[in-house]
């Protein structure tokens, strides 16, 4: 049975008192304590290799809940590995570094899903905006002087919610729900002119009519 090392296993002290660490087959100083034993001195960059061993042991937990965004959650782990093998520590560095590895494959699955969920999320908001699209240009033709400028609005604060598709599909989309409000306010406006007109010379009838009375 083979023994699990220690983290002594990976340092040692030389009669300096400099501290050294081994990494694979090579090793480098980290350090000196000064006044301290070189139990003491291992003992203090030990310390630095187990608080490292938390930062990815926090690290693995945050990545594999999905705290951390793909691009972020890469940047992480390249900065925690180029940390862990430059550190001041006695620790097995290189098998430390290691660990973070798995971690580039959750990650490649997690961005997966989420190309999956973006690309269903444009997918739904494409046929949604055609709908608003064909509602829009129906109104448009309509004579619901009354409740239209509301639909309007409606449809537009739901538009704004959704996410944008690609900027050619989504300019002409909008370009369609644009002109068809454009051309429903004239069409009502005109409307509203009209009526005016009309309740002008209804007025100027029924006045004239009294006058003569």
């Amino acid at each position: 049975m083979t023994e699990t090392p220690r983290p002594s296993d990976f340092g040692r002290v030389a009669e300096d008192g400099t501290v050294y660490v081994r990494t694979n087959d090579t090793e480098r100083a980290v350090g000196q304590i000064p006044d301290a034993t070189p139990e003491q001195a291992l003992d203090f960059f030990i310390k630095r290799g187990q608080a490292l061993e938390v930062e990815v042991d926090l690290l693995t937990q945050r990545i594999r809940n999905g705290a951390l965004n793909p691009e972020e959650a890469r940047k992480t782990i390249t900065g925690l590995r180029t940390t862990i093998l430059e550190a001041n520590a006695v620790a097995d560095l290189a098998g430390l570094a290691a660990k973070l590895d798995p971690l580039l494959e959750v990650i490649d699955s997690q961005a997966a899903v989420k190309r999956e969920e973006k690309a269903k999320a444009a997918a739904a908001a494409r046929v949604r905006k055609e709908e608003m699209v064909g509602q829009a240009e129906k109104i448009a033709e309509s004579s619901d002087w009354s409740n239209g400028v509301q639909k309007y609005r409606d449809l537009l604060d739901e538009w704004k919610t959704l996410p944008r598709l690609d900027r050619t599909s989504d300019d002409e989309l909008w370009h369609r729900f644009s002109t068809a409000r454009t051309t429903y306010t004239r069409r009502r406006k005109s409307h509203f002119a009209q009526v005016s007109v009309a309740q002008e010379e209804a007025r100027d009838i029924k006045e004239g009519i009294i006058a003569e009375a």
